[in-house]
């Protein structure tokens, strides 16, 4: 039986607010060029009122990835949780214009959506004063079994599990997922994200998830080994399938006792890392359900990447369905 999403992903929603500032506005700040920063109430109210943005878009990694595999032409649906504010309005109207289904609860809370604040120099360079809000209290409630159900896989946010709430969220969907023949894959999110939920991450690889992706300092950590080759062998033997993205290396893709390693894309300048293992993903899952093969799904992985880091954000300038 045909379902109808090709993929579900589960994450943190949060609010890019683009904002063009000059050096001066850092310096007055006190940020630091090229970082990221969490912030609390106080100084998000005190930008919102300084400042205005001059775009908003849907953003977080999962998130991001379910926009790129939109972009190739398939069906997708989010689960995040912002408030009925109007961030969380901004958020439910940017993913609608990408065709990424969300369901949007309308739901007044004591906690602001999500929101990243973008300030951009001349220069290009990025630098993110992050509040999380209501995204990292993501609960059970947001999980819609029928959206699992129809889904041929889901994608989780390693970032996720710094909530208890979330942990339920996804506890539930994974056995919603297993009970549906529906794929589960996990996204490692981040190094630090690794190194403090390390035996959860090992648990989920070796006995809940059929796809894990990642950076090659994540796996690193993750299997406690400095040597990717090694990491790589034990892989083989767990019988699942890998994805590790490598950088100016490439990538490599362990498929139970196969192994299959790809070239980046070359490109003439990159312009913005921001979302380029998102995109990979993205383009990675298009061929991977699509039973493309997994060189060609880690040929659309690198391209979907190559695409994005030429561009400030996340969000491509044109389709991912004119790579195929």
């Amino acid at each position: 039986m045909s379902k109808k999403n090709k993929a579900l992903g589960i994450g943190n929603a949060i609010v890019d607010a683009i904002c063009k500032i000059d050096e001066n506005f850092l310096k007055s700040h006190n940020l630091q060029k090229g970082t990221m920063k969490l912030i609390d109430d106080y100084e998000l109210k005190k930008l919102k009122n300084e400042i205005k943005p001059s775009g908003f878009i849907a953003g977080g990694s999962v998130a991001n990835s379910m926009v790129g595999l939109s972009s190739f032409g398939n069906t997708v649906y989010f689960f995040g949780k912002v408030n009925n504010d109007l961030f969380g309005k901004k958020y439910f109207e940017s993913l609608k214009k990408e065709n990424v289904g969300f369901n949007f609860q309308q739901e007044t809370h004591k906690d602001s959506t999500g929101i990243c604040f973008v300030f951009i120099t001349p220069d290009g360079e990025r630098t993110l004063n992050t509040y999380l809000g209501i995204a990292n209290k993501l609960s059970e409630k947001e999980v819609i079994d029928k959206e699992i159900k129809q889904s041929e896989l889901i994608l989780i946010e390693g970032y996720l599990w710094d909530s208890p709430e979330a942990k339920n969220a996804i506890s539930k969907s994974i056995e919603i997922a297993n009970k549906s023949s529906t794929l589960i894959s996990l996204s490692l999110s981040d190094l630090f994200c690794v190194e403090r939920f390390k035996k959860e991450f090992l648990d989920l690889t070796k006995n809940k998830i059929n796809l894990l992706f990642g950076n090659e300092e994540e796996f690193k950590s993750l299997f406690e080994n400095d040597d990717i080759e090694k990491i790589i062998q034990e892989l083989s033997a767990l019988n699942k399938t890998f994805v590790i993205t490598m950088g100016a290396k490439g990538a490599i893709c362990i498929h139970k006792k196969e192994i299959f390693r790809r070239s980046p894309k070359k490109i003439k300048k990159v312009t913005d890392l921001t979302g380029a293992g998102d995109l990979f993903a993205s383009g990675f899952i298009y061929g991977f359900l699509n039973k493309m093969g997994f060189e060609k799904s880690l040929q659309l992985g690198a391209e979907s990447a190559a695409e994005i880091i030429q561009i400030l954000g996340a969000r491509s300038h044109k389709k991912l369905s004119s790579l195929l």
